[in-house]
């Protein structure tokens, strides 16, 4: 959920021109997300292209970045990062929400290249009323030519693998693993592209010897079989503006993504499954489908009777179950 003063400043931001100047730039960049032949990334070249961004992504990714934050926080209890390196930040979406999640963050360095939205983030940073935010290191940089890498317990890359060509997402995935770090996380759109840039990356984090935290249960080949793709979804309320934009009517809608995290640590435990959809809920039977610990995928049907049986009616998309 967004906090109140990041809701103030969107409202503020919708408020600086007419919403009906912003519908060609918002079909642009959902046309972006959705492209499958890597070719066009999503890139805001205008202030029309940022303000749509900060309008319609921030709270889509804000709401991913929350998700995942509960993940890491289930499947690593003894995580306390102390320090946070935000990787192509943005606006500082990431930042915003990890800083919601993780009270034992200390310091928060951010690195991104578009001028205008690190100028939009500081003022947001510096109004929020927290201090953390407020003190926030921002740094105006190109990630392929970043030569200083501030030290972080967490770093996190999000929607930056896509804007990139296969070359250069290796480059900048090679520089990174080799930072220290406890755990990194990284995130793509839930589309069958972002799930290919996600598994390139989890094979080069493998060949990096980085254990790997989620969603993998294991470290084998993906089970999945051709033209299926990894992703999970979180439901986010859309705001007027969203309806607005969209042409929506709905006062939700579920944001589709993509994740890895990996660490430098030996995992004392991991899942024995992971949930790639969404459960089906029966008479006294829920059908999950599974990604399991031994490599394979199966959908299961856990009856009433079954120990699992409790665990199961809880779980939901994307989430563990041991």
């Amino acid at each position: 959920m967004l906090p109140d003063f990041l809701k103030d400043f969107l409202l503020l931001e919708a408020q600086k021109q007419p919403l009906k100047h912003l519908k060609p730039a918002h079909e642009q960049l959902s046309l972006n997300y959705r492209d499958q032949s890597g070719q066009s990334g999503v890139r805001l070249n205008t202030q029309a292209d940022r303000q749509v961004y900060r309008l319609s992504r921030l709270p889509a990714i804000y709401a991913v970045i929350e998700a995942l934050a509960k993940e890491l926080q289930a499947q690593l209890p003894d995580f306390a990062p102390t320090s946070l390196l935000d990787l192509g930040a943005g606006p500082g979406t990431v930042s915003l929400a990890l800083a919601q999640h993780f009270a034992s963050l200390e310091q928060i360095f951010l690195c991104e290249r578009d001028r205008e939205q690190v100028r939009w983030g500081q003022q947001l940073f510096a109004e929020s009323g927290n201090p953390l935010l407020a003190a926030a290191r921002w740094e105006i940089a190109d990630l392929l030519s970043l030569q200083r890498w501030p030290q972080a317990d967490l770093h996190c890359l999000s929607y930056v693998l896509n804007e990139l060509d296969p070359s250069s997402q290796t480059q900048l995935l090679g520089k990174m693993y080799q930072q220290p770090f406890q755990v990194l996380l990284l995130v793509e759109p839930g589309t069958p592209l972002g799930y290919k840039h996600i598994l390139a990356a989890r094979q080069l984090a493998l060949e990096s010897g980085l254990q790997l935290v989620g969603p993998c249960p294991h470290a084998q080949a993906c089970p999945l079989q051709a033209g299926d793709w990894c992703h999970f979804g979180t439901r986010v309320a859309r705001t007027q503006v969203q309806r607005y934009l969209k042409d929506g009517f709905e006062s939700y809608e579920d944001e589709k993504f993509a994740w890895l995290a990996v660490s430098k640590t030996p995992l004392l435990q991991t899942p024995a499954a992971r949930v790639l959809r969404r459960p089906v809920y029966r008479k006294g039977v829920v059908d999950l489908t599974l990604c399991q610990s031994d490599g394979s995928w199966k959908t299961s049907s856990i009856a009433r009777s079954h120990a699992l049986y409790k665990k199961a009616r809880k779980v939901d998309w994307g989430g563990s179950l041991s």
